[in-house]
Protein backbone atom coordinates (compact mmCIF):
# COMPACT_ATOMS: atom_id res chain seq x y z
CA UNK A 1 0.00 0.00 0.00
CA UNK A 2 1.42 3.62 -0.76
CA UNK A 3 2.08 5.54 2.18
CA UNK A 4 0.37 9.14 2.40
CA UNK A 5 2.81 11.58 1.24
CA UNK A 6 0.92 14.39 3.60
CA UNK A 7 0.97 12.57 6.85
CA UNK A 8 3.52 11.78 9.05
CA UNK A 9 5.52 8.50 8.21
CA UNK A 10 5.48 8.14 12.23
CA UNK A 11 1.77 7.97 11.47
CA UNK A 12 1.79 5.25 9.35
CA UNK A 13 -1.39 6.31 6.80
CA UNK A 14 -1.70 5.04 3.46
CA UNK A 15 -3.41 5.84 0.31
CA UNK A 16 -6.71 4.15 -0.40
CA UNK A 17 -10.11 4.39 -1.73
CA UNK A 18 -12.83 6.58 -0.24
CA UNK A 19 -15.83 4.44 -0.19
CA UNK A 20 -18.52 7.87 0.97
CA UNK A 21 -20.76 7.35 -1.46
CA UNK A 22 -21.23 3.65 0.23
CA UNK A 23 -21.89 4.79 3.29
CA UNK A 24 -18.16 3.39 4.78
CA UNK A 25 -15.33 5.29 6.14
CA UNK A 26 -11.82 3.76 5.41
CA UNK A 27 -9.59 3.34 8.53
CA UNK A 28 -6.11 3.55 7.19
CA UNK A 29 -7.12 1.02 4.43
CA UNK A 30 -7.55 -1.56 7.63
CA UNK A 31 -10.57 -1.40 8.69
CA UNK A 32 -13.71 -0.21 7.39
CA UNK A 33 -16.59 1.52 9.55
CA UNK A 34 -20.48 1.99 8.13
CA UNK A 35 -21.44 5.75 8.61
CA UNK A 36 -24.46 4.34 10.77
CA UNK A 37 -22.18 2.65 13.18
CA UNK A 38 -20.24 6.51 13.52
CA UNK A 39 -23.28 8.38 13.44
CA UNK A 40 -24.82 6.20 16.41
CA UNK A 41 -21.92 7.21 18.58
CA UNK A 42 -22.27 10.34 18.03
CA UNK A 43 -26.01 10.91 18.59
CA UNK A 44 -25.48 9.04 21.72
CA UNK A 45 -22.53 11.50 22.77
CA UNK A 46 -24.36 14.20 22.23
CA UNK A 47 -28.02 13.69 23.87
CA UNK A 48 -26.45 12.11 26.76
CA UNK A 49 -23.16 11.50 28.93
CA UNK A 50 -21.93 8.00 27.08
CA UNK A 51 -17.99 8.09 27.12
CA UNK A 52 -16.04 5.30 24.73
CA UNK A 53 -15.98 2.81 27.27
CA UNK A 54 -19.39 2.34 28.14
CA UNK A 55 -20.68 2.59 24.16
CA UNK A 56 -17.86 0.00 22.84
CA UNK A 57 -18.69 -2.18 25.47
CA UNK A 58 -22.50 -2.33 25.25
CA UNK A 59 -21.89 -2.82 21.13
CA UNK A 60 -19.49 -5.50 22.04
CA UNK A 61 -22.44 -7.59 23.97
CA UNK A 62 -24.77 -6.81 20.93
CA UNK A 63 -21.62 -8.30 18.33
CA UNK A 64 -21.56 -11.16 21.55
CA UNK A 65 -24.47 -13.04 19.48
CA UNK A 66 -21.40 -13.44 16.49
CA UNK A 67 -18.60 -15.02 17.78
CA UNK A 68 -17.24 -15.06 14.54
CA UNK A 69 -17.23 -11.29 14.16
CA UNK A 70 -16.26 -9.74 17.81
CA UNK A 71 -16.54 -5.41 18.20
CA UNK A 72 -13.35 -3.38 18.02
CA UNK A 73 -11.46 -2.38 21.00
CA UNK A 74 -12.00 0.92 22.78
CA UNK A 75 -8.89 2.70 21.63
CA UNK A 76 -9.18 1.46 17.65
CA UNK A 77 -13.03 2.94 17.80
CA UNK A 78 -11.46 5.83 18.99
CA UNK A 79 -9.29 6.60 16.68
CA UNK A 80 -11.78 6.15 13.78
CA UNK A 81 -14.43 7.92 15.38
CA UNK A 82 -12.38 11.22 15.92
CA UNK A 83 -10.92 10.31 12.40
CA UNK A 84 -14.76 10.49 10.76
CA UNK A 85 -15.81 13.50 12.43
CA UNK A 86 -12.96 15.48 11.36
CA UNK A 87 -14.01 15.45 7.68
CA UNK A 88 -17.91 15.95 8.74
CA UNK A 89 -19.66 19.24 7.85
CA UNK A 90 -21.52 20.27 10.61
CA UNK A 91 -23.00 23.19 8.86
CA UNK A 92 -21.54 25.13 12.47
CA UNK A 93 -24.21 24.01 14.58
CA UNK A 94 -21.70 22.40 16.99
CA UNK A 95 -19.90 26.36 18.00
CA UNK A 96 -20.55 28.97 19.86
CA UNK A 97 -22.69 31.64 17.85
CA UNK A 98 -20.69 34.32 20.00
CA UNK A 99 -17.00 33.03 20.41
CA UNK A 100 -17.32 30.68 17.16
CA UNK A 101 -15.78 27.32 16.62
CA UNK A 102 -12.33 28.07 18.72
CA UNK A 103 -13.69 29.95 22.14
CA UNK A 104 -10.82 31.64 24.03
CA UNK A 105 -12.10 29.94 27.43
CA UNK A 106 -13.77 26.89 27.94
CA UNK A 107 -15.44 25.13 30.61
CA UNK A 108 -14.72 21.43 30.16
CA UNK A 109 -15.74 18.27 32.17
CA UNK A 110 -15.36 15.66 29.76
CA UNK A 111 -19.03 15.52 29.60
CA UNK A 112 -22.04 16.73 27.02
CA UNK A 113 -24.67 18.19 29.00
CA UNK A 114 -27.78 19.70 27.75
CA UNK A 115 -30.80 21.55 29.20
CA UNK A 116 -34.02 22.98 27.62
CA UNK A 117 -33.83 26.76 27.07
CA UNK A 118 -36.22 27.88 29.40
CA UNK A 119 -33.52 27.19 32.46
CA UNK A 120 -31.27 30.23 30.76
CA UNK A 121 -32.45 32.57 33.31
CA UNK A 122 -30.46 36.06 34.16
CA UNK A 123 -29.44 34.90 37.47
CA UNK A 124 -27.82 31.91 35.52
CA UNK A 125 -23.86 31.81 36.50
CA UNK A 126 -20.97 28.83 36.48
CA UNK A 127 -20.53 27.37 39.39
CA UNK A 128 -16.88 29.04 40.44
CA UNK A 129 -19.09 32.61 40.46
CA UNK A 130 -18.74 33.69 44.24
CA UNK A 131 -22.03 35.37 45.86
CA UNK A 132 -21.12 38.60 47.27
CA UNK A 133 -23.38 37.51 50.16
CA UNK A 134 -22.45 34.17 50.54
CA UNK A 135 -20.98 33.76 54.38
CA UNK A 136 -17.74 33.84 54.96
CA UNK A 137 -16.42 30.78 57.41
CA UNK A 138 -12.91 30.65 59.01
CA UNK A 139 -10.53 28.09 57.73
CA UNK A 140 -8.75 28.02 61.14
CA UNK A 141 -8.10 25.02 63.49
CA UNK A 142 -11.11 24.73 65.83
CA UNK A 143 -9.45 24.11 69.62
CA UNK A 144 -10.60 22.24 72.28
CA UNK A 145 -12.65 19.70 70.49
CA UNK A 146 -12.51 17.22 73.48
CA UNK A 147 -15.79 16.18 74.97
CA UNK A 148 -14.04 17.17 78.69
CA UNK A 149 -11.70 20.83 77.50
CA UNK A 150 -10.62 20.52 81.08
CA UNK A 151 -7.53 19.19 81.10
CA UNK A 152 -7.25 17.86 84.77
CA UNK A 153 -10.91 16.12 84.53
CA UNK A 154 -9.79 14.24 81.63
CA UNK A 155 -6.44 13.14 83.97
CA UNK A 156 -8.80 12.33 86.75
CA UNK A 157 -11.06 10.42 85.00
CA UNK A 158 -8.86 8.43 83.07
CA UNK A 159 -7.38 7.53 86.62
CA UNK A 160 -10.11 6.46 87.52
CA UNK A 161 -11.25 4.05 84.60
CA UNK A 162 -7.75 2.43 84.13
CA UNK A 163 -8.16 1.21 87.83
CA UNK A 164 -11.17 -0.80 86.75
CA UNK A 165 -9.96 -4.32 85.79
CA UNK A 166 -11.84 -7.33 85.91
CA UNK A 167 -14.36 -5.53 88.79
CA UNK A 168 -12.22 -6.39 92.01
CA UNK A 169 -12.67 -3.87 94.41
CA UNK A 170 -10.14 -2.23 96.74
CA UNK A 171 -9.87 -4.92 99.16
CA UNK A 172 -9.33 -7.59 96.95
CA UNK A 173 -6.76 -5.53 94.64
CA UNK A 174 -4.38 -5.06 97.65
CA UNK A 175 -4.90 -8.49 98.78
CA UNK A 176 -3.93 -9.70 95.10
CA UNK A 177 -0.93 -7.60 95.59
CA UNK A 178 2.45 -9.39 95.80
CA UNK A 179 3.30 -9.63 99.77
CA UNK A 180 6.45 -11.21 99.29
CA UNK A 181 6.95 -7.37 98.01
CA UNK A 182 6.89 -4.91 100.28
CA UNK A 183 7.78 -1.62 98.31
CA UNK A 184 5.06 -3.13 95.36
CA UNK A 185 2.00 -3.87 97.65
CA UNK A 186 2.84 -0.44 99.27
CA UNK A 187 2.16 1.20 95.89
CA UNK A 188 -0.83 -0.62 95.15
CA UNK A 189 -2.36 0.34 98.27
CA UNK A 190 -0.91 4.30 97.36
CA UNK A 191 -2.37 3.83 93.58
CA UNK A 192 -5.49 2.39 94.44
CA UNK A 193 -6.47 4.71 97.14
CA UNK A 194 -5.52 8.08 94.76
CA UNK A 195 -8.06 6.09 92.17
CA UNK A 196 -10.52 6.09 95.37
CA UNK A 197 -9.78 9.61 96.25
CA UNK A 198 -10.74 10.88 93.01
CA UNK A 199 -14.30 9.60 92.29
CA UNK A 200 -15.97 12.47 94.55
CA UNK A 201 -14.05 14.79 92.69
CA UNK A 202 -14.92 13.23 89.16
CA UNK A 203 -18.22 13.09 90.32
CA UNK A 204 -18.54 16.57 91.11
CA UNK A 205 -16.87 18.01 87.86
CA UNK A 206 -19.45 15.72 85.87
CA UNK A 207 -22.13 16.97 87.88
CA UNK A 208 -21.35 20.78 86.94
CA UNK A 209 -20.83 19.68 83.09
CA UNK A 210 -24.06 17.03 82.42
CA UNK A 211 -26.56 15.59 84.90
CA UNK A 212 -26.83 12.76 83.47
CA UNK A 213 -23.52 12.07 82.47
CA UNK A 214 -22.52 12.46 86.43
CA UNK A 215 -25.33 9.65 87.07
CA UNK A 216 -24.01 7.17 84.59
CA UNK A 217 -20.12 7.24 86.65
CA UNK A 218 -21.64 7.27 89.52
CA UNK A 219 -24.02 4.06 88.89
CA UNK A 220 -20.95 2.04 87.47
CA UNK A 221 -18.21 3.96 88.62
CA UNK A 222 -19.05 5.37 92.00
CA UNK A 223 -17.59 4.54 95.44
CA UNK A 224 -20.79 1.49 95.76
CA UNK A 225 -19.48 0.44 92.96
CA UNK A 226 -15.90 -0.27 93.60
CA UNK A 227 -16.03 -1.55 97.57
CA UNK A 228 -18.57 -3.71 96.14
CA UNK A 229 -16.44 -5.21 93.82
CA UNK A 230 -18.78 -5.07 90.93
CA UNK A 231 -17.55 -4.08 87.45
CA UNK A 232 -18.59 -1.61 85.01
CA UNK A 233 -20.16 -2.75 81.56
CA UNK A 234 -17.27 -2.97 78.56
CA UNK A 235 -19.61 -0.36 77.02
CA UNK A 236 -19.55 2.11 79.72
CA UNK A 237 -15.53 1.81 79.98
CA UNK A 238 -15.30 2.51 76.56
CA UNK A 239 -17.51 5.46 76.58
CA UNK A 240 -15.22 6.96 79.18
CA UNK A 241 -11.97 6.20 78.11
CA UNK A 242 -13.02 7.93 75.00
CA UNK A 243 -14.24 10.82 77.10
CA UNK A 244 -10.90 11.11 78.91
CA UNK A 245 -8.52 11.18 75.55
CA UNK A 246 -7.28 14.19 74.60
CA UNK A 247 -7.82 13.76 70.94
CA UNK A 248 -10.98 15.04 68.99
CA UNK A 249 -14.10 13.98 71.08
CA UNK A 250 -16.73 13.98 68.15
CA UNK A 251 -16.35 10.36 68.44
CA UNK A 252 -16.70 9.99 72.13
CA UNK A 253 -19.67 12.56 71.72
CA UNK A 254 -21.44 10.74 68.97
CA UNK A 255 -21.17 7.39 71.17
CA UNK A 256 -22.47 9.85 74.54
CA UNK A 257 -25.75 10.55 72.58
CA UNK A 258 -26.59 7.24 71.75
CA UNK A 259 -26.03 6.11 75.15
CA UNK A 260 -28.00 8.98 76.53
CA UNK A 261 -30.60 7.72 74.18
CA UNK A 262 -30.49 4.37 75.01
Amino acid sequence: MPSCPISPACSRRYIGPDPRELGIFNLNNRILFTHELLDDYTSVYTSSETPFTAWVTVTSRRYGSHPSIPFVSEGTFRTAWFAYVNIQDFAKDMSCPKCGPCPEDVIWDGISLGFSKKHILATLRPPTVSDPEAPVRPNGYVWKQQVFPDATLRRLLWHVIKGCKGGSGIREKVVDSDDNEPQHHAMAVKVEMERVKAIPEVLGELSRIDSYLAALFDQHFGLTKVFAGIAAPKVYIKLFFQASSTANGNGAKGLTARVAGS
